[in-house]
């Protein structure tokens, strides 16, 4: 695992940008620390997130 960090209030340079790109094409892969979630955990998290958008209008 690599750790970088990205000042969020520049833009990005062309490095990080390819990173990204590479980043975005890679599976999920779920471990001890981040489990694949169950599709009944999947839609409380999905019900839980449209209940705090809805509350934040």
């Amino acid at each position: 695992m690599q750790k970088t960090y990205i000042d969020v209030t520049q833009k990005p340079t062309p490095e990080q940008i390819k990173m990204l790109e590479k980043a975005e094409k890679l599976p999920a892969v779920p471990d001890d620390d981040c489990p694949e979630l169950s599709k009944d955990e999947l839609f409380q998290f999905r019900r839980i997130s449209g209940e705090k958008r809805a509350a934040a209008q």
